[in-house]
């Protein structure tokens, strides 16, 4: 109710409807501009408040080796504290800092998602919705894990994609950024291959005339730019890399298993988005975005989840980044 009371001030504003349109758009940049500057502090306030988990130390342990690539993810994380390594720094929570900025573009991104298909002001509950989420707010935007630059960069891409696709829009930048992003989402976690071709589907379903000009090639050839270190690893060290994810297949179905992770997705999201998504998944849809989102998000959560009904060796937050991308249709419900 406190949440809805903010964002709906400015109906109770004096004045005619220009003026009252006038005020909206004020309030709600401000409001914008405040909560990214709490997210921000809250985030650096509590960092070095909570101990390095163990993902963290084993990043910060590896990293100091340079590598074309790793075992376990691909490179960017380790690349990003390698290079922090080299200032000599010696609180290890400072590391961080990189991730909190991941989290709050993430947010930023996800406010424009929500802003281009709905309203602004369902652009701002998806980034609160984004940054109360356990999962989002901790690995999303705080620890040094990939999910951070993973959910950043795919939120950006999935932003980009709808102004190219369903709004037309001709600018060069945008096509350079789209590879950029891609290129950042493929480098920080191999989730991200499944969106790459998710949407790669979906510039065939609704824009299929730009599958061959110059503009969507060149953003294509930027964003394999970032599968290239991961495959030329793979090469010299006998595809390593894939070996240690295909041996997670277990191929054993674990009851406990599936509940515990089926319930963890939904805490990792916080109940009442996980909820709310699933309530606007059950109504019908009808707009363009929105199937546009779910086809985004789909492959990721099903595909995951699927593994996780026939491996006892799952975790069940791969599938978040999926999760993620429904956020904005939920912020709408």
């Amino acid at each position: 109710m406190v949440l809805y009371g903010i964002l709906h001030l400015h109906q109770f504003l004096l004045g005619n409807q220009s003026e009252k349109m006038k005020g909206k758009a004020y309030n709600q940049n401000h409001l914008l501009l405040f909560l990214f500057v709490i997210f921000c502090f809250v985030k650096l306030a509590i960092m070095k408040h909570i101990p390095l988990i163990n993902d963290e130390a084993y990043t910060l342990t590896i990293s100091r080796q340079f590598s074309l690539s790793y075992l376990d993810h691909p490179p960017l994380m380790m690349w990003l504290s390698y290079f922090l390594h080299q200032f000599g720094i010696i609180e290890l929570y400072n590391f961080r800092v990189p991730y909190i900025v991941f989290g709050i573009l993430t947010s930023f991104f996800l406010f424009k998602i929500g802003s281009i298909i709905y309203s602004k002001e369902a652009g701002l509950v998806a980034a609160i919705l984004y940054f109360i989420s356990p999962f989002f707010f901790l690995s999303g935007g705080l620890f040094i894990v990939p999910d951070a630059s993973l959910n950043f960069s795919v939120a950006g891409a999935t932003y980009l994609a709808i102004r190219l696709i369903f709004h037309n829009d001709k600018n060069t930048f945008l096509w350079l950024s789209l590879g950029f992003l891609l290129s950042i989402a493929f480098l920080s976690k191999y989730q991200a291959y499944l969106f790459g071709i998710a949407l790669f589907l979906a510039f065939f379903i609704w824009r299929k005339n730009v599958l061959f000009t110059k503009k969507f090639n060149i953003s294509l050839l930027i964003s394999v730019a970032g599968l290239l270190p991961v495959l030329l690893w793979n090469i010299e060290n006998n595809f390593e890399s894939f070996a240690f994810h295909g041996n997670r297949s277990s191929f054993t179905f674990d009851f406990p298993h599936i509940f515990n992770s089926l319930f963890a997705q939904l805490f990792f999201l916080l109940p009442t988005t996980g909820f709310l998504i699933l309530l606007s998944l059950y109504k019908k849809l009808t707009s363009k975005h929105e199937k546009f989102l779910i086809l985004l998000a789909l492959p990721t959560i099903i595909i995951f989840n699927i593994l996780i009904l026939l491996s006892d060796n799952t975790f069940a937050h791969w599938s978040m980044v999926g999760w993620m991308l429904l956020i904005p249709i939920a912020s709408n419900h």
